[in-house]
Parts: C-alpha cells; structure tokens; sequence
C-alpha cells in the first residue's frame, strides 16, 4: 500500500470587520477615557493599565484611601467585560450577530452616565470618593469592559480600549514592509496604516471628549454613547 496522499485544508483568511466600525469604537474609548480623566479625578475608565500602575503607587505611599479610588475602576472594568463576554457567548447562540446586544450595552450604561450626572451633580464633576464619583466611575468604567468584549477583529487583531497592543503590532507591520517587497510590502504598509488610524482615532476621542468635558460636564458623555450606537448601526448594516 503507497503512502497515504495528504491534503492540504483550504486557508481561510482571518475575519475583518468594517473599518469603520472599529474606528468608531476606538474613538469612543478614548472618549470615555478623557472624560474619566477630566471628570472624575484622573481615572482612566478604559486604560486600565494606568490605574494598576496608580494603584500601585498609592500603596507605595501608604495612601490606602486613594489606592481604592485608583482600584475601584479596574473592578467595574472586569465586571463589564465578563458580563458583555457573557452575554456576548450567550446570543452567539441565538441571534447571528451577537455583538448587536453587547453594544447596546455598552450604550445604555453611557446613556445612564448621562443621566445620573444631571440628577446628582447637576452635570458637574462630583467630589472624589462621594457616592455619585463611584456610580458615575462604575458606570463609565463597566461600559467600556462590555465595549471590549464585543472585540471587533480589524487588521489582524481584536480593537481594544487599550493602544499598546495596537502601537506594537503597527511598528511591527512597518518593521516587516521595509523589508518586504511589492505586493507583500504594500500589504503591510497597509495594516500599520490601518493601525495607526485606530490609534489616531482613541487620540481625537480623548481629545474631544475631553474638551466637552471640561466645558460642558457629564453631559458630554452623549458623544461617545452616539458613537457606540453609530457602530451598532454599522453593526447592523455589515451583518
């Protein structure tokens, strides 16, 4: 008997989802960052990152009080994301775009931000550590871990709140295109401009967001929650 013949399975091609989609959902992260950082004193409610490394450096203080403050987001943020994961996992199963659900999430938590800024502090910052600081941080901080669950792939990786991954993986794609050549060069030239505009889209978030913010208050959380519904709509229309 010969040797078996092996056949090789056809290569599919990883998933890509709308460009615009995962612009605008990056630059509702740093929307909600910028708005956490002005609002509520200097929280990062999509970098977690910067909390853990805040956090840390109130404990080398012995500031136990403000290692909370700093602590308290990277809870509601894993809260969020196991509960947009969740239903995330659950719909898969039902419907046949399940990020529709997580992202209306994601929206209606912003949309309450909204909302419990007007009642309690009259659209202002609220005191650090008061009651409304922790409703408006859980808030803000869960929406944006049910954002990351929705994980959109977009030039070879998911879009996350967070920009290291995505600065990395840029600097490698132009790494590889200057040593590529024709097609494959153009190819990766393509994908590190395609990460570069993610990144540049968090930046412009942050910036006008925040600026809203320090004009108007918590009312300028309706921008980056008109941003999660516009990419639900893209959702809805790529599907």
């Amino acid at each position: 008997m010969g040797p078996a013949m092996v056949v090789d399975a056809p290569t599919v091609p990883p998933r890509t989802d709308p460009a615009s989609s995962a612009i605008t959902l990056s630059a509702v992260g740093g929307g909600v960052d910028g708005l956490g950082f002005v609002l509520l004193a200097g929280l990062f409610t999509a970098h977690i990152t910067g909390n853990t490394v805040k956090t840390g450096i109130d404990i080398a203080q012995l500031n136990l009080s403000r290692a909370f403050v700093d602590a308290f987001p990277i809870a509601m943020f894993v809260v969020g994301a196991f509960a947009g994961a969740l239903l995330r996992d659950v719909m898969a199963h039902r419907v046949p775009r399940p990020r529709i659900p997580v992202l209306a999430v994601s929206a209606v938590l912003l949309v309450a931000f909204v909302g419990a800024g007007a009642v309690l502090q009259a659209g202002r910052a609220p005191p650090s550590g008061s009651l409304s600081f922790y409703l408006l941080a859980a808030l803000a901080t869960a929406s944006m871990g049910v954002q990351n669950a929705a994980k959109p792939l977009f030039a070879g990786r998911p879009v996350r709140t967070f920009m290291t991954g995505t600065l990395t993986d840029c600097a490698e794609a132009l790494a590889s295109g200057a040593t590529a050549h024709g097609a494959a060069r153009r190819d990766r030239l393509r994908q590190a401009g395609l990460l570069f505009a993610v990144w540049f889209a968090y930046l412009a978030g942050g910036a006008v967001v925040g600026a809203a913010a320090l004009h108007f208050g918590t009312i300028a959380a309706v921008l980056p929650a008109c941003g999660v519904l516009a990419a639900l709509a893209l959702e809805w229309r790529g599907g």
